[in-house]
């Protein structure tokens, strides 16, 4: 009987390439946290992550697939222990609740949250069926999104503005290097990120 062998360095390496961007140190170890006790999940988590991602529903990959799997590590550990009924309900219900206020705000699509919320990973799979709180977690979800679209605005209007500061330090200092200092404008720019500097 042969086993695969699953080695992180290789998976990693190879989501280096595709989404051109490294883990954070502490970031990597939370995945290989996981992955050395469930490679299999990880892989699997790795290329719905990657789908994600390539089709431009997330924009960083590597924080919300460690998220992915260490909720679904989570998942999977405690799926052989006995469910402890509506108290059980409740607490997931709420920890759902809080991951839509926190994280699920920045899904773009109803599909992709119930997904995340009810599918094969999900942290509210065993209650797929439950056709009452599916509806009211995804109300949730249609309620909360306008705090993620706003966050989204204002993060590009801040990437903005610092391109725009950028762009114009950049245009002084060639002009800078052209011109004698004697005959250098007086006009400062203002930096947007320090306050009263603008």
């Amino acid at each position: 009987m042969s086993t695969t062998e699953h080695v992180w360095s290789a998976l990693r390496d190879d989501l280096i390439h595709r989404w051109a961007d490294k883990p954070s140190g502490p970031l990597e170890q939370r995945l290989l946290d996981v992955f050395e006790r469930h490679p299999q999940l990880v892989l699997d988590a790795s290329e719905q992550i990657a789908d994600r991602f390539e089709r431009g529903v997330i924009r960083s990959p590597w924080p919300v697939f460690a998220k992915h799997v260490e909720d679904a590590a989570s998942t999977a550990e405690r799926a052989n222990k006995p469910a402890k009924g509506e108290q059980e309900r409740a607490r997931k219900r709420t920890r759902a609740e809080q991951w839509v206020r926190a994280t699920g705000i920045h899904f773009d699509r109803e599909e992709e949250v119930h997904d995340e919320l009810f599918g094969s990973f999900g942290m509210l799979r065993s209650y797929v069926d439950d056709a009452q709180l599916v509806e009211e977690m995804l109300a949730l979800w249609r309620s909360q999104r306008p705090r993620g679209v706003q966050v989204e605005r204002e993060a590009e209007e801040r990437m903005r503005t610092q391109g725009e500061y950028y762009a114009r330090r950049q245009e002084l200092e060639r002009a800078s290097r052209k011109l004698p200092l004697d005959e250098l404008p007086a006009v400062g720019i203002a930096n947007p990120f320090i306050e009263g500097d603008a």
